[in-house]
């Protein structure tokens, strides 16, 4: 992250300047602690600034409705992935002389 950038979104995380755009009342899922905290969410510069009680130049009124930010599932499972590649699934090949080719038999 550029400094510049860090220094807004710093600003905006300790209140001293307005969010551009705040998730008002929002219950925010964590799923790492498995805690649901209800407050809002500011985001700067299209990233999340702060979870708390914060002001925005925009802002939406969640009513208490679920937020669960950054939750991108992203993991990955090394171990079938080295499975597919150690193994071929030849239930949907049209003949074993098509296979034979394929591996140039």
């Amino acid at each position: 992250m550029k400094l510049q950038k860090y220094q807004k979104c710093s600003k905006v995380t300790r209140g001293l300047r307005k969010a551009e755009f705040v998730l008002k009342n929002a219950r925010i899922v964590n799923v790492f602690t498995r805690e649901i905290l209800k407050g809002d969410i500011a985001i700067e510069d299209g990233l999340i600034s702060g979870i708390g009680s914060y002001e925005g130049k925009r802002e939406i009124d969640l009513e208490g409705r679920y937020v669960c930010p950054g939750l991108i599932d992203s993991h990955l499972h090394m171990a079938m992935i080295g499975e597919q590649l150690s193994s071929i699934d030849i239930f949907w090949a049209p003949k074993e002389t098509v296979l034979a080719k394929a591996f140039g038999q």
